[in-house]
Parts: structure tokens; C-alpha cells; sequence
């Protein structure tokens, strides 16, 4: 950072060094190299690991949530060990949104890192930055670097920390008597309605019998250090989440080992190997998701009138039969490990001055493992299991990467700087999976529970499957770099790919890039404002893409099925094959192009920074099912893949930034936010619709012309009254001031025939007096038209504050949850608020067994409203959520290392405090689904809060 001093006759000068605040000339990762960030011309995020520590996280995707801009991260559900979904600028395809992460130089997962391994992770985020990732880039890049050793004394470093976790979020439910009045309600529309004794019963709150504190604890230790030839940084950690759910507790154990040798002056060898296993419990993560049998649900709506389990200890049958929630969650059964190890070794060899040669090979293997015992038990007459079932499956899996790249880089006439990076790339994989299920196990005992310990030799039940799957890539790519006099910039990016999941005339697809940059600021009419510290404009334009789903779908297939049975003499039969997948051998790559505006300034030193972006993305060639014919000649077939489809994301960033850095009160202050317009621009078919809670469907409609899986359903207009006009005809009374058809003999058709007082209105849209499916219409999208995320980091002496929010504002949830809290059939409990239902007074032998309530705006006990969608789901799912809030102390060095340790730091705190919503659901972050059918909320999991404390050593 250059400050200029003016000084006469004193030459006297006590010189400081300044911190750069803001780190104009950092080194940051982008594909197969680094670059100067003051010459970055394209849209790329970085985050430090001090940004990344600063509070303890058990994985790197709660780490980035609402760290960048533009960087969308949607929970799937409280359970722990489940991944997030991941939104960079967007939705720009049906077929996910998952972006590719790059570790170290190769593709791998968020969720197998830990977080205290991360030097540094940069969100590569337009096409100009990603566009050297070519046909796996559409969805964004996430860059992450881990840490390696530095030459000098070993260093060891531990952290540790311990949490205790509880739900953010509750539902209110009704108690007991509210309960047994819609008991008494439902048997009042029998024809010997009962009166219950409902002030003598005990209220039983299922949430919190089910819901636990739980223990979270991580430990991670590392050794680094090395000489001027050799570095080495070695680091293990176990994280341990208890499930606030019976048996859904979480483990992660890994090894990392990175080192770095220089051979000679011009040949350098890196390695990274790593270990990774995980162990989760309990039901698989699809079981959750469930809208028929989600465990939170049944414990929700259990009878509040009994508890879990009688004095004995055997659990309890309520007398209107609805289930025991906690019979499943004792009974599961299930554990499932995943292992796997990754081998990553690199070649530099330093050819001529400014010729560099790189080559990379990485291989993997991955192992899961998954066991299963379902005991026999007897619960209650309808709730069961008289035979005990030992299931097991086993995958392998295998990969490898190959990577070998030039860079040059070179200086002309001391203005013209110019890098070149050419290479390729090679990847394969593969991998086959088998299960076997037995019956009549001769032991419960964990020890004997084994295949081959089955007692019964004949039941058909029993059976082994398998499969196997494969695929390849390959790609050669190639950068550009230049920069005149180190202020005008320019960057050219180019790769080819080539995939085994299309056809031999369409495998390959060329995906290029350019961006431009200015640093207006270092131009001689721009020195005058002394505020203005750095400059920069930018522009980019780019294509990336996305590969094919999966499989192999420009193939044809076939298929045996029992349906498929044919005779040959007429009296035996056998199995048929008949074509399941149309074949599409022109079938190719998605391609996402976008351009990209941007602007970076600093002020006041560098005390003060904005960064600003516009973008247009457009997905062209989009893959979809194309619905054929039955003439086809497919019974119940795979509808053959087809490019054609587009959509739409146009957006804007904002980050900024503020730095105190003198005095002893420093700190930081740090904001961001971004908006993204979605708009499908063609589809293959119509229309798609998607989604379901229970018989509340569908719950989404993408078409063209509207953002990505908006919500669809009929408009609710109020409620019918007891002061509306009726009218008698027969014995039938209809309401007469609803949309109505008159007939030809005079006779009226009524919109809601069956309407009564305490009913919804539903809007009749297009006027033809009748209620139809042509009157739905779109409610509100789940995309949020603005997310943001700020911090404020504080230190002062020995003291450091963080405190971090983030959150959403605009986008609508389809809370499913109403569909059961307001069931209008069945002995289910629901929610508080429908105690307060419209109803009629019932009187049975002179005693009042229902109240009277006409005064309110909850719609009565009726099917037709609680079981059509409608806006009566639809809720505003904005929000504003203390992500992270920690205090920690670092004792002085003085004191410390008189007892060997350098740096000591204590710290407490918590995650997910208090959250700022109108969503009456258990969470406003909605994650998990299809995105077709985003948005819709069916009970999930419950996100915890936590409260924790922890320490950081350095030896």
C-alpha cells in the first residue's frame, strides 16, 4: 500500500508499517492457479479461515452461510450430518443446484472437510471466473484450499469445544381439553355423539418428551512445520452431534496429511491424503422428507392425552387410536458408515524462467456400509411387527483424476505482462452396490446379527440385489492473462469437454470466457481524490454448462417385469422385455451463459470498501423429460431427455465493508445482500407441476413467463357466514351469495354447493360462476427476492466479540404442516390456533358438548377447505436469524508461555439465538426438496440453537 509523507529540512523520519487492510495484492485461488486480487477481473467471493473459525461450526456449509454474496445456503433440516442446499445467483436449472466444489485442486465434498483445516475458500460465481471448469461449472465453483506447514519450529494446535443443543422452534399445540373438544365435535357427527369428562385430564406435551438436549462436541489437533526443503502439516479431528431425536446422532472422524518437498531448485512434490469416515443413525435422510409418514409430524400430532410410555415402562395406546410416535424412533434400528480415502499428489517442475510444468493425479475409494435390524414388537393392534428382518447393503466406490498444465508468465518492455496457462484433464469413475435381506433371525443379539444367521431358507422376502454404474470425462483447457502497465486487464478463459454420458456426435462442447478490467484509480485524473484509495471496473462474459443427470439416457433400455408376462402354449407363462428409455442421441450439454458487470473501490486508506455486480445468466438447452406417446412403445417407461428448455436469473450484488485498525478498540463491520429476478423462458411440455403433502396437491407450477416452482392453488376470498342468505330447495339449503350458473329450466348451480357457514370462500378467477382448476393461480414464489448476511467483529486487549446475521426477505413458504394441524378428519391433535375454529353449538342430553364460536376467521372442521391448495398455506418466509454470537479471551503471551503454551484462548457463546419471522412453522430455512417443488414445508427436522464454550491451544 503506497502513502506519500511530506517532509522539509527534518530528515529525521520515524517510519511505521501499515496493515493493508483490506489485502489489494492477496494471492487467491482460481482454476489451476492463482492471481493477484487487485487483478481479478471476475466475480469471485473469497472467505478466510479467520472468518471461517472465528466461531465453532461442525461443517463448512454452516460456515458460508450468508458469508458471500450471491451465495444462497438453504439448510435441508436441523439433522445432523445432512448437507445443505446451495444456490450461487440462482436457479438455473430444474436439475439441481448443486455447485462444484474444488479441493485442492480436485472435485470433492464440503461435508467430508474440517472446517479447522481451510486456509481459504473463493466462490468462483459468473461464467468469466468459472468458465476454465467448463461443463461442470453452471451452478458456480466453491475453491477450497486447506492448510500446509511453514518452515520453522513445530507448531501444535488443538481446539476444542462442547455445546448443548435444543429445537429454535416449537409448535403450539392444543392441550388436552381444546383436544377433546374436537373429539367430542367429530363424534357429534355421529349418530350417538359421546360427552367426555375433559376437565379431569392430564395435558401430555409430545415435543418435549421427543425433543432432548443434545451434546455437540468437536476436537481437532494439529502438527505443522518443516525446514526450507521439506514442509508437512498433519491433523486429525472428531466431531460428535447427538440428534435432539432418539437415534439420529452424527459422527465425522478425519486425517489429513499435507506436505511439501523441494527436491532441487526446479522439481517440487506436494501430497495430501486424507481419511475420512462418517456414521450416522437412525432413518435415512429421504424418511424425513416423507409427507406420508415424517417422524416429526406423528410426534406433533400424537394424543395429548397419553403419555410416551405407563409406569411399567411399555408404551402407550391412545383410545382413539393414533399412533405412538416414539414406538418408530425406538425401533429404528439402522447405521450407516461411510468411508473413504483420497490420495492427492502434485508435480511442479520449473522448466525455464517463468515456464512452470504441473501434474496432478488423485485417486479415491469409497466404502459404505449399511446395517439394518427390525426386531419383532408388539405395540398396539394395528402397530406391530411379527417377524424380524436383518437387511444389509454394501457400496464401493472408485475414482480417479488427472490433471498436467503449463503456466508461463513473462514481462515485455516492462508494460505488457502477460500469463499463459494451457492443460488437460482426465477423470473416470465406477462402482457397484449389493444388498441382502434374511428373515427369522436365530438372535437378536447385535453379535449374531448376520446374513447367513437366518433360520428361514424359503420366504420369498428374502433376496439379494446389486448394481454398478460408471462414467468418464475429459477436458483441455486454457487461460490468458494480460495486463498493460498493470491497469488495463484482460483474461481469456477456454475449455473443452468431453462426457460419456452423451452420444458419440454430441460427447464433446466448447465453453469459453473473456472479462476486462480498469483501475480507474491509477489513472493521473483520478489523483486528486485522495479518498479514493483503489479502483476497479470490470466486465466479463462467459459460457459454462451442465452435464447430463446421470446414466447413460442417449442409450435405449429395457426392462423385465412381471407385467410383462406372455404364453407361448397356453398354459405356461414367462417373463416379457419391453423398452423402459427412448433413446436421444442428440441429447447434449446444458449451456449457462453470463455476462457480468462489476465495480470494487476502496476509501480512506483502504478503511472502507464496496464491491457491486449486475449479472444476466441464461440456461439455453436445458435438459427435460419430453412426455412422448404410449405408441412410443414404453409401458410406464423413462420419458427420453431433450435440450429444450431456458431459464433465466438476472441479479445485482452488494458487499461492503469497514475496518478500524488503530487504537485499542479494533474491528470490523461487514454486509452483504443480493437480489436474482428467476424467469422460465421455454419449457418441453406446458406446464410442470410438483408436489405433495398428503392429498394437498400439487403445491408448485413452473411455467413460462414465471419464476421456477411457483406456488399454485385457489385463492380464498373469507368465510361463509350464519348472516348469509340461504335458500331451500328440497331438503337441501345452499348459500346464495357465492358465484352461481343459472340453468336453462331456471334452476340454479351454486360454486360450493355443500357450502355452510364456517367455510372458505374460494375466488372464481375467471367469472364462469364454477369453482374448476382453471381458476388457480400462481401464490407466490419460494425464491427470496433479497438475502443478506452482516458481521461485526470486535477486539479489544485480550478480548474478541462476533457476532453474525443473516437472513432472507420476500420469498413465500407452503407451510405443509397446516395440512395435519388442521386436519379436518381423524383423532390426531392439532394446533393451538384451531381451538379457536368456527363451530356450532351441539347439546346432547341436555348437556353442551360443543361451544358456539362464530366469532373468528378459522375455518370450521371441513375437508373441502383443509385439503385443496390454496393461499391459506402460503406464508412470508422472511427472515432475520443470529446465525453465531461468541466472546473469547486470549490470556497474554507473558503468562502463557512460562507454561510452554504460546497462545491460549478461551471462548463462549451460541448459534441460532433468536430468530425474526411472521412463519409459524418450526423454520422459515426450507431445504430438501426437489426444485420443482421448493419451498414446501412438511414438518422437517427441527434446526437447533446451541450454547458452547471451547478453547484454542498453540504449543
Amino acid at each position: 500500500m503506497q502513502h506519500e509523507l511530506k517532509f522539509g529540512d527534518n530528515t529525521n523520519l520515524n517510519v511505521q508499517l501499515v496493515e493493508d487492510l483490506y489485502g489489494i495484492d492477496e494471492v487467491v485461488v482460481t482454476g489451476y492457479g492463482v492471481q493477484k486480487k487487485s487483478d481479478l477481473t471476475g466475480a469471485v467471493s473469497s472467505v478466510s479461515a479467520e472468518k471461517l473459525n472465528s466461531v465453532p461450526i461442525p461443517n463448512v456449509e454452516q460456515a458460508l452461510q450468508g458469508m458471500a454474496a450471491g451465495v444462497n445456503i438453504i439448510p435441508k433440516s436441523g439433522k445432523p450430518g445432512e448437507e445443505a442446499d446451495i444456490q450461487i445467483r440462482g436457479i438455473s436449472s430444474i436439475n439441481g443446484t448443486k455447485p462444484l466444489v474444488i479441493i485442492d485442486g480436485v472435485s470433492g465434498s464440503l461435508m467430508s472437510l474440517n472446517p479447522s483445516d481451510i486456509a481459504s475458500i473463493e466462490v468462483l460465481k459468473d461464467a468469466s471466473s468459472a468458465a476454465i471448469y467448463g461443463a461442470t461449472g453452471g451452478n458456480g465453483v466453491i475453491l477450497v484450499t486447506t492448510k500446509k506447514g511453514s518452515a520453522g519450529k513445530m507448531r501444535i494446535s488443538a481446539n476444542v469445544y462442547r455445546g448443548i443443543e435444543n429445537p429454535v422452534n416449537t409448535v403450539d399445540m392444543m392441550n388436552s381439553q381444546e383436544y377433546m373438544e374436537v373429539v367430542e365435535e367429530l363424534e357429534a357427527r355421529k349418530s350417538t355423539p359421546r360427552n367426555y369428562d375433559r376437565d379431569t385430564l392430564a395435558t401430555y406435551d409430545w415435543q418435549d418428551m421427543i425433543f432432548e438436549k443434545a451434546i455437540s462436541e468437536s476436537y481437532d489437533i494439529s502438527i505443522s512445520g518443516g525446514n526450507e526443503v521439506s514442509t508437512y502439516l498433519f491433523s486429525t479431528s472428531l466431531n460428535k452431534q447427538q440428534g435432539i431425536v432418539k437415534n439420529t446422532d452424527y459422527q465425522r472422524f478425519t486425517i489429513r496429511m499435507n506436505s511439501e518437498h523441494k527436491v532441487n531448485k526446479f522439481i517440487t512434490f506436494d501430497e495430501k491424503i486424507t481419511f475420512v469416515n462418517s456414521q450416522t443413525e437412525g432413518f435415512d435422510q429421504w424418511y424425513w422428507h416423507n409427507f406420508y409418514n415424517n417422524p416429526i409430524v406423528d410426534v406433533i400430532s400424537a394424543d395429548p392425552t397419553v403419555t410416551a410410555y405407563d409406569e411399567d415402562g411399555v408404551w402407550t395406546e391412545s383410545p382413539f387410536n393414533v399412533g405412538n410416535p416414539i414406538v418408530k424412533l425406538d425401533m429404528k434400528d439402522k447405521i450407516n458408515k461411510n468411508n473413504e480415502f483420497a490420495g492427492n499428489f502434485g508435480l511442479k517442475v520449473h522448466l525455464l524462467k517463468g515456464l512452470d510444468f504441473n501434474s496432478r493425479i488423485t485417486g479415491k475409494f469409497g466404502l459404505n456400509d449399511a446395517k439394518e435390524y427390525q426386531a419383532i414388537y408388539q405395540a398396539s393392534p394395528t402397530d406391530f411387527n411379527n417377524q424380524d428382518k436383518l437387511i444389509q447393503n454394501m457400496n464401493k466406490s472408485l475414482s480417479y483424476n488427472f490433471q498436467n498444465y503449463i503456466n508461463y508468465q513473462t514481462t515485455i518492455a516492462e508494460r505488457h505482462n502477460i500469463s499463459v496457462m494451457v492443460g488437460m484433464e482426465a477423470s473416470k469413475w465406477w462402482g457397484y452396490d449389493i444388498s441382502g435381506t434374511r428373515v427369522d433371525m436365530a438372535s437378536p443379539n447385535p453379535d449374531m446379527l448376520y446374513l447367513k444367521m437366518s433360520t428361514n431358507g424359503e420366504s420369498d422376502i428374502q433376496n439379494v440385489t446389486g448394481g454398478a454404474y460408471n462414467g468418464a470425462n475429459q477436458a483441455y483447457f486454457g487461460r490468458l492473462n494480460y495486463d498493460y502497465l498493470g491497469r488495463y486487464l484482460l483474461t481469456v478463459n477456454v475449455r473443452r469437454d468431453g462426457s460419456s454420458s452423451f452420444g458419440p456426435n454430441f460427447r464433446w462442447g466448447t465453453f469459453p470466457s473473456f472479462s476486462v478490467g480498469w483501475k480507474f484509480a491509477e489513472e493521473d485524473f483520478m489523483q486528486d481524490l485522495t479518498f479514493l484509495s483503489t479502483g476497479k471496473l470490470r466486465f466479463g462474459y462467459g459460457q459454462t454448462g451442465s452435464n447430463a443427470k446421470g446414466g447413460f439416457p442417449f442409450l435405449s433400455t429395457v426392462e423385465n417385469l412381471e407385467t410383462f408376462r406372455y404364453t407361448v402354449d397356453g398354459v405356461s407363462t414367462q417373463v416379457g422385455t419391453a423398452p423402459n428409455q427412448i433413446s436421444n442421441p442428440s441429447l447434449h450439454w446444458e449451456s449457462v451463459n453470463m455476462s457480468n458487470l462489476g465495480l470494487d473501490m476502496t476509501f480512506f486508506d483502504n478503511r472502507i470498501s464496496l464491491s457491486a455486480d449486475i449479472f444476466d445468466k441464461v440456461n439455453e438447452g436445458m435438459i427435460l423429460e419430453k412426455e412422448t406417446s404410449s405408441i412410443a412403445g414404453t409401458y410406464n417407461g423413462d420419458n427420453p431427455e431433450v435440450n429444450f428448455g431456458s431459464i433465466s436469473n438476472k441479479g445485482y450484488e452488494i458487499t461492503m465493508g469497514a475496518r478500524k485498525n488503530s487504537g485499542e478498540l479494533t474491528g470490523s463491520f461487514d454486509l452483504n445482500f443480493s437480489g436474482v429476478k428467476n424467469e422460465v423462458l421455454s419449457l418441453a411440455v406446458d406446464s410442470m407441476q410438483s408436489g405433495a403433502v398428503h392429498n394437498v396437491q400439487p403445491t408448485n407450477m413452473t411455467l413460462v413467463g414465471a419464476p421456477v416452482a411457483q406456488f399454485y392453488g385457489w385463492q380464498l376470498e373469507g368465510m361463509f357466514s350464519e348472516n348469509d342468505p340461504t335458500e331451500k330447495v328440497g331438503s337441501r339449503t345452499f348459500i346464495t351469495n357465492q358465484p352461481q350458473i343459472v340453468n336453462e329450466d331456471g334452476s340454479i348451480t351454486y360454486a360450493q354447493p355443500n357450502a355452510k357457514p364456517g367455510d372458505a370462500r374460494f375466488k372464481d378467477v375467471d367469472g364462469d360462476g364454477k369453482i374448476t382448476n382453471d381458476d388457480k393461480v400462481l401464490l407466490g414464489s419460494p425464491l427470496p427476492k433479497l438475502t443478506f448476511g452482516f458481521s461485526l467483529n470486535l477486539q479489544y486487549k485480550g478480548f474478541d466479540f462476533v457476532a453474525f446475521f443473516n437472513g432472507t426477505y420476500g420469498n413465500k413458504i407452503m407451510n405443509g404442516s397446516k395440512q395435519y394441524l388442521y386436519n379436518p378428519v381423524g383423532y390426531q391433535n392439532r394446533g393451538a390456533g384451531f381451538a379457536d375454529r368456527y363451530r356450532d353449538e351441539v347439546v346432547k342430553d341436555g348437556v353442551v358438548v360443543v361451544n358456539e364460536n362464530h366469532d373468528t376467521d378459522i375455518y370450521r372442521l371441513s375437508a373441502d377447505t383443509y385439503t385443496k391448495m390454496s393461499n391459506f398455506f402460503v406464508e412470508d418466509g422472511s427472515f432475520l436469524r443470529l446465525r453465531n454470537v461468541s466472546l473469547g479471551y486470549t490470556f497474554p503471551g507473558t503468562l502463557t508461555k512460562k507454561i510452554g503454551i504460546e497462545k491460549l484462548r478461551i471462548y463462549g457463546g451460541g448459534k441460532n439465538l433468536f430468530t425474526l419471522t411472521k412463519y409459524t412453522g418450526l423454520n422459515p430455512e426450507i431445504g430438501g426438496n426437489d426444485i420443482l417443488n421448493m419451498g414446501v414445508d412438511i414438518g422437517l427436522y427441527p434446526v437447533t440453537s446451541m450454547v458452547y464454550f471451547g478453547a484454542n491451544i498453540t504449543f
